[in-house]
């Protein structure tokens, strides 16, 4: 994901994101922390995007650039063409039936 936003900055001349530590807490004995990252949009102002608490840094680093990317597309009105995603929405109305 973090590739993913990047190009997406790269291609509209975005500045590129930035992520910065937040905060850190003992859950059950281990040390889990979360960061929050930003982006700059010129027409826009800026997004931000604050993680769940992780133990590793690898999990914030897919969770922020992602949910980036959605903020992005609805700012720009675009849609992410998903398989998967457009099956779960039919699969949920029609648990809704």
């Amino acid at each position: 994901m973090p590739d993913l936003l990047s190009h997406i900055c790269i291609v509209h001349n975005y500045p590129l994101p930035s992520y910065t530590f937040h905060d850190t807490l003992e859950h059950d004995g281990m040390k889990v922390f979360r960061y929050v990252g930003m982006l700059q949009m010129p027409n826009f102002g800026p997004l931000v995007s604050l993680s769940n608490y992780a133990c590793n840094i690898f999990d914030v680093k897919e969770e922020i650039p992602a949910d980036l990317i959605w903020k992005v597309c609805e700012k720009m009105g675009r849609t992410i063409q998903d398989f998967n995603y457009y099956r779960l929405l039919v699969a949920e109305e029609e648990f809704k039936e």
